[in-house]
């Protein structure tokens, strides 16, 4: 109130870039979590050929 008027304030204020980078940021942590997915899955694959070629060595021994 000033004196006997009352006043109302708004605020408000443009978020769209705040959105903007949320769905960027959201989109970046999608793509991390396929390249570690995909990293796993080749050190997997990695792993498991290795062991296949300590056998084939230790068979031709």
């Amino acid at each position: 109130m000033i004196g006997t008027r009352p006043i109302l304030l708004i605020y408000s204020r443009d978020a769209t870039k705040e959105v903007a980078r949320e769905t960027e940021n959201q989109l970046k942590v999608q793509q991390l979590e396929l390249a570690k997915q995909l990293l796993e899955e080749q050190l997997r694959t990695s792993q498991s050929r290795e062991l296949q070629l300590q056998k084939e060595l230790q068979a031709g021994k």
